[in-house]
C-alpha cells in the first residue's frame, strides 16, 4: 500500500535563494523533480505567512525582536540568540522565519488530516 505523501514547498522560498540552507532545499527539490518523484506526492504551499503572534508560540519576544532589528544588535546579543556562527543574520530573516513556520504548520496539518508523510 502506497503512503499518501504531502510535499510542502513555500513558493516564496525562492526569494531567499542565496541563503545557504535555502539553496540546499532548492537543490533537493530539483533532484526530486528530475527523478520524477513529484508524481508520488501532493505538492502544497502555505497560503499566507505565519503571523508574529504565531511565531511567539515558538520563539521568545526578545528573539523575534532581535530578528527584526538585526542591524542594531551587538556581538553579545548575536551570541545570546545563536546568530553568529552557524545561523548568521541576513536581510528579511524575520520573513524567512515566518515562511518556515508556515510550512511547518501546513505539514503538521497535512499529517493530521490527510497524509501519512509530510
Amino acid at each position: 500500500v502506497l503512503s499518501m505523501i504531502g510535499y510542502v514547498l513555500p513558493n516564496i522560498l525562492c526569494k531567499f535563494v542565496n541563503v545557504p540552507g535555502v539553496k540546499a532545499s532548492l537543490v533537493t527539490h530539483e533532484l526530486i523533480r528530475a527523478c520524477d518523484l513529484l508524481k508520488f506526492m501532493t505538492l502544497h504551499s502555505p497560503e499566507h505567512l505565519a503571523s508574529i503572534s504565531i511565531l511567539k508560540k515558538f520563539h521568545s519576544e526578545d528573539y523575534l525582536n532581535a530578528l527584526e532589528q538585526r542591524s542594531l544588535l551587538n556581538i553579545e546579543d548575536l551570541e545570546e540568540f545563536g546568530l553568529l556562527d552557524d545561523c548568521p543574520l541576513f536581510e528579511n530573516v524575520l520573513e524567512y522565519a515566518q515562511i518556515l513556520v508556515s510550512g511547518s504548520i501546513l505539514a503538521a496539518q497535512l499529517l493530521i488530516n490527510s497524509c501519512d508523510v509530510a
